[in-house]
């Protein structure tokens, strides 16, 4: 627990935010987590420290009983946690640009690590349309063996996630705030069958934070990156989906789009999709026959990933002798 105390501890120290705390996490670390040890380490690294001037002996106090706080907390509601400083640590949410530095969890760890892996999502209010299309591809999905990854919301990720589930697949909730807060609070059984089969509900937020605007935002740029490929279902323009979308563009994954009937050009919560299938890059999903076609190109994304990973790790090893 020693990575994950300094990592919380730092996390809780006002001025230090999780871009400045991934550069300083770069340097020599500390051998303890003593207040003037740690303060001794800032220092050092005061250069990567915006308003350094506010870190001082109480603050770093505060941020070691805060921290302890939340431990305990997490004890109590039988949270894990591991930092990024721990080989353990995804390599799927290490790689992206804003990486997590800490995440918290409930259940299966591997099944976030499992590269085989695709995020269907979509606006909390579908059509009767677009709750099938969200249940069928998931179940479609899990027979192929994919994860599925979502975010507990109503609508789409809600259908999602029971179509994984029927199938008795794993699948993995991203969520915007504390986990022993359940948000929807509506979707608690579900939240806890995720669990209850191996799936995993995962965050970057310490128990009791409440969701606010931006963790929604946040958690959007998580759930793509656990993902090989991002399916939308339904969306609006305006939605938080999109968030998710762009994300999915500048993390490089595979992205495709649900191509609802022409009838529902000019509904809102459609609106989306028919911007979307304008772009390309994105793949449409006209029927089953391109559901199968989408999840080809997957596998070969994953195949030309895992030699380069390999080959990565060859050069590690040989640099390493």
């Amino acid at each position: 627990m020693f990575n994950v105390r300094l990592v919380l501890t730092l996390l809780n120290i006002n001025g230090l935010g999780r871009k400045t705390i991934n550069k300083i996490l770069k340097y020599e670390l500390p051998t303890n987590l003593e207040a003037t040890t740690i303060l001794h380490f800032l220092n050092k690294c005061k250069f990567n420290i915006k308003r350094n001037a506010q870190i001082n002996m109480e603050n770093i106090i505060e941020a070691k009983n805060k921290c302890e706080e939340i431990i305990k907390q997490c004890e109590t509601s039988n949270i894990k946690i591991i930092s990024i400083l721990d080989d353990t640590f995804p390599k799927k949410l290490k790689v992206i640009d804003d990486n997590p530095i800490l995440i918290y969890y409930k259940g299966d760890l591997e099944c976030i690590n499992n590269n085989k892996s695709i995020a269907i999502i979509g606006t909390r209010t579908p059509t009767i349309e677009g709750e099938k299309i969200a249940y069928e591809y998931s179940k479609i999905l899990s027979k192929k063996g994919f994860v599925i990854v979502s975010g507990l919301a109503l609508g789409c990720d809600t259908f999602a996630h029971r179509g994984c589930l029927d199938m008795n697949n794993q699948t993995v909730a991203v969520m915007p705030c504390g986990l022993n807060i359940i948000y929807p609070r509506s979707n608690k059984t579900l939240y806890e069958s995720i669990i209850n089969n191996n799936g995993c509900v995962i965050s970057e937020y310490a128990p009791n934070q409440e969701p606010y605007k931006n963790q929604f935002i946040e958690r959007d740029r998580l759930e793509s990156a656990l993902s090989t490929g991002v399916i939308v279902v339904e969306t609006s323009i305006n939605s938080g989906t999109m968030h998710t979308v762009n994300f999915t563009i500048k993390q490089n994954k595979l992205l495709a789009c649900y191509v609802p009937d022409e009838k529902y050009k000019y509904k809102n919560s459609l609106e989306g999709n028919f911007q979307l299938l304008k772009n390309k890059k994105v793949y449409p999903l006209h029927n089953i026959k391109a559901l199968n076609e989408f999840v080809l190109m997957i596998e070969e994304k994953m195949k030309f990933e895992n030699v380069n990973d390999a080959k990565e790790e060859y050069y590690q090893m040989t640099f390493m002798i």
